[in-house]
């Protein structure tokens, strides 16, 4: 019952958490579902790290440059103000915010270790237009960003996947997904 993302130099598993080592999710007192993140080497699946969130969980990307997961977090919620509070470059910028309710904040983790490395408060968009190919949108960090080279995010609608999907670095191919391991089953009522 997990997700399964190539992220870069290891893959990430994104999965309901559940204390007793079961296949039920916990539930918060404000019904939040605990999800776990974990890190896992290629070579030998093993763990090489590990976070779990039991509340505020956040939606975990893969930068196309590699090396690196982004985690989505509501930017008003206490989750995200403590990831921005870590992060010293960031920290600022966040504060100085006007949060509304359909902000987000992009927590940057270094996909081998789990290391935060950084955060986005705020992007820059570029589209193009290709009459071939459709229109493509690129998102560039601004406040905050992990460095000042980082490159656009590409992303460009897949008419055989039927859905947007990230483009690699060339911004020419669509990046690869992992399925689902398994179907997410709950038995909650």
């Amino acid at each position: 019952m997990a997700d399964l993302f190539p992220g870069g130099n290891s893959f990430i598993e994104y999965s309901f958490h559940d204390e007793s080592g079961g296949n039920i999710p916990g539930m918060s007192f404000r019904n939040e579902i605990s999800f776990e993140l974990r890190g896992l080497d290629p070579a030998s699946g093993g763990e090489l790290w590990k976070r779990v969130y039991t509340r505020d969980s956040p939606v975990p990307y893969n930068d196309p440059q590699g090396g690196r997961l982004v985690l989505a977090w509501k930017a008003n919620s206490e989750s995200a103000r403590n990831a921005a509070k870590r992060l010293s470059g960031v920290r600022d910028a966040y504060k100085n915010q006007k949060l509304k309710d359909q902000d987000s904040f992009f927590e940057v983790l270094d996909s081998l270790t789990g290391t935060p490395i950084g955060g986005v408060t705020g992007w820059r968009l570029a589209y193009e237009q290709d009459p071939d190919k459709g229109m493509a949108l690129y998102f560039t960090p601004l406040k905050g960003a992990v460095d000042t080279h980082t490159l656009p995010i590409g992303i460009r609608w897949n008419p055989d996947a039927k859905r947007y999907q990230s483009l690699d670095r060339s911004y020419e191919h669509f990046l690869n997904e992992a399925g689902s391991l398994s179907t997410a089953h709950s038995s909650l009522r």
